[in-house]
């Protein structure tokens, strides 16, 4: 559901910001700041390739600094771990107290927060992370697709109208963004508004699973049954080809085939 950003998602502010936190004289700070941004490569590096190595490298640099790239770097081991509520938490009061930031870095660090609360079901911490993100960084479409996902699980589909109007204002291909706002669309009781994004969706994306699967939904929605078949029967037939037969979409389509023409709305 989320967009995982981790975990060698690198903010090269960090490294900088990490050097304005030391309390050392000035003639000190360049080469604080070099210190600082190798030491903070060197544990992102490790993170892909040795998580819990990373997570005490990033220990280690924390207890020594005390810089917020270390504990960014801590943030992002701990995530690779899957140690998620642990981490939406140590990036969550990153972002919240990140001195000097600007507004980019830190949506960035709420978004990454949001990421690993969503994964340990935390919605409720998610929800307070990913809105910290659009407050920071509002035309950034992939924060509001985020919030309609999360805004879906409670079934506000107004609310999820709405984030991804925004998110496609920003970015009018967004796939995900269309077939997510068809599917709110044909719920609010609007198929007509919910094929124009169906149909773009499939059109941007012909072998994408979930545009397939929503536009055969709102053309049956419409009455267009031989349409809702041909898409499903498409959705099944690309997952075989691609070995995506696993897909839950492709379920979904064989349970809807197997219903039409019996049943116009699956």
């Amino acid at each position: 559901m989320m967009t995982n950003r981790h975990p060698s998602c690198r903010l090269p502010l960090l490294a900088a910001l990490f050097a304005m936190t030391l309390a050392l004289p000035a003639l000190a700070q360049t080469d604080a700041a070099t210190a600082a941004a190798d030491s903070y490569d060197d544990c992102v590096a490790l993170i892909d390739s040795d998580p819990a190595r990373a997570l005490d490298y990033a220990q280690q640099m924390e207890k020594q600094t005390g810089g917020i790239a270390a504990i960014h770097c801590k943030g992002l081991a701990l995530a690779a771990i899957g140690r998620h509520e642990e981490a939406g938490e140590v990036l969550y009061d990153l972002a919240e107290r990140i001195p000097f930031a600007d507004g980019t870095a830190r949506a960035e660090v709420y978004a990454q927060a949001a990421d690993d609360f969503m994964q340990s079901d935390n919605h409720d911490m998610t929800r307070l992370a990913i809105d910290g993100a659009i407050e920071q960084d509002p035309a950034e479409s992939d924060y509001r697709l985020t919030r309609a996902r999360l805004r879906a699980l409670d079934k506000d589909w107004t609310g999820v109208r709405d984030d991804l109007s925004e998110a496609l204002a920003e970015n009018p291909n967004l796939v995900s963004a269309l077939t997510l706002r068809a599917t709110a669309n044909r719920l609010l009781g609007y198929p007509k508004a919910a094929i124009v994004d169906a149909d773009h969706a499939v059109e941007f994306s012909p072998h994408n699973l979930d545009a397939l699967l929503e536009r055969g939904r709102v053309r049956s929605a419409l009455g267009n049954i031989a349409g809702a078949r041909t898409d499903w029967e498409d959705l099944v037939r690309y997952a075989q080809k691609t070995g995506r037969s696993s897909d839950p979409a492709v379920d979904l389509a064989k349970s809807y085939l197997a219903e039409v023409p019996s049943t116009a709305t699956p």
